[in-house]
């Protein structure tokens, strides 16, 4: 599940930003130049498309 995460907010982000993993199951993405209101909606936009993927739980290794 966390490759799927990850895959998701990489595909989210821009070639720019700097996503790492932060502690166990947190991830952490720097938005290099970006304004509130961007990084409020980009924010948003990864939380969204995290959400909205479908989890397996009975296939997972």
């Amino acid at each position: 599940m966390i490759v799927l995460v990850a895959r998701t907010v990489t595909g989210q982000s821009r070639k720019v930003d700097t996503i790492a993993r932060w502690g166990g199951e947190e991830f952490l993405v720097l938005l290099p130049e970006t304004a509130l209101a961007e990084t409020t909606a980009t924010a948003e936009r990864i939380r969204s498309a995290v959400a909205s993927q479908a989890i397996d739980a009975l296939h997972q290794p």
